[in-house]
C-alpha cells in the first residue's frame, strides 16, 4: 500500500508512478487530514507500506508523521520511504526510524528524488522547461530501485553527514518556530473567490468569506494554495512577486 502526501504535486506524481510499477494501491493522506474527526484506521497490507512525501526542512512533512502516529498498520510491517526534495533530505532517515518505532513498523530505508523547487516563500522556482527535465530524470530513476521493494529488501543506507544531522534537528526546529507561519499570505485583486485554495489546502487552513480569503494559523507551508491558484492571485509578503510557480495537477 502506497500512502502519499503532496502539496504542489511532486510527491503525488512519484506515488502514482510507483503504484504503476509495483501494481499497488494508493491512499491520499490528505483525505484523512481533511476529515473533521481524523478517525483511527486499521490498514492491512500483504505488501510493504510505502510512504511518499515531500521533505520540509530536511525531515518528512509533519502531516505524514502525524498520520503514522494516529493509525494502525497490520500484517506486513515493513515500511519504505520515498521523499521528494529540492536539494537533500539531511538526516530524515534518522527521524523516520523514530516514526516507525511509534507506529510499530520496520524501517526498510529511504530513497530521495530531487524534484522541481516549489518552496516559493524562500526560493526561486525553475522555468517550466527546466522543471520538466528534472521531473523526467526523477521518473526515469524510479524503476531500478523498485526491485528492492518488490523483494522486500532493505534499501541501501546512506550515512548522514554532520551537516545533515544539524539541518534535520536544530535547523528544522528553528525553521518551524520562526518561518512556518501563514500571516504573510494574501490575495491580490486577481482573486475571484473561486474556492480553489480552500479546497486544495490539506489542513483545512483556509476560509473564504464574502470579501476575503483568510489563513487560519495552521499552515504547514506546503505551497499548494500559492502555486496552484488558477488566477495566480496569491502572494507571500514581498518574496513571491513575479516568481515562477510550480504545480503538477
Amino acid at each position: 500500500m502506497i500512502f502519499y502526501f503532496s502539496g504542489t504535486g511532486n510527491s503525488k506524481l512519484i506515488a502514482y508512478r510507483l503504484a504503476e510499477i509495483l501494481e499497488d494501491e494508493l491512499y491520499d493522506i490528505t483525505s484523512w487530514l481533511k476529515s473533521p474527526t481524523r478517525p483511527t484506521q486499521d490498514f492491512n497490507s500483504v505488501k510493504p507500506y510505502i510512504f511518499v512525501a515531500p521533505t520540509y526542512a530536511w525531515q518528512i512533512a509533519k502531516p505524514v508523521s502525524l498520520f503514522m502516529a494516529c493509525n494502525t498498520f497490520n500484517r506486513n510491517k515493513k515500511a519504505y520511504f520515498v521523499l521528494t526534495c529540492g536539494d537533500s533530505v539531511g538526516n530524515a532517515s534518522g527521524h523516520l526510524k523514530g516514526d516507525c518505532k511509534k507506529a510499530n513498523l520496520i524501517f526498510m530505508g529511504l530513497k530521495s528524488f530531487v524534484m522541481p523547487e516549489n518552496y516559493i516563500a524562500l526560493f526561486d522556482v525553475p522555468s517550466k522547461e527546466k522543471a520538466q527535465l528534472i521531473v523526467q530524470y526523477a521518473l526515469g530513476a524510479l524503476e531500478p530501485f523498485c526491485m528492492d521493494i518488490k523483494n522486500e529488501e532493505p534499501l541501501e543506507a546512506v550515512r548522514p553527514t554532520l551537516l545533515g544531522k544539524f539541518l534535520s534537528s536544530f535547523v528544522n526546529r528553528i525553521f518551524y518556530a520562526l518561518i512556518v507561519k501563514d500571516k504573510k499570505f494574501y490575495t491580490t485583486s486577481k482573486c475571484t473567490r473561486c474556492g480553489w485554495c480552500k479546497k486544495s489546502c490539506p489542513l483545512n487552513n483556509i476560509t473564504i468569506e464574502e470579501n476575503s480569503v483568510k489563513w487560519l494559523g495552521g499552515c504547514t507551508h506546503c505551497m499548494a494554495c500559492i502555486c496552484g491558484c488558477p488566477q495566480r492571485a496569491i502572494e507571500y509578503g514581498k518574496k513571491t512577486a513575479n516568481k515562477n510557480r510550480h504545480y503538477i495537477s
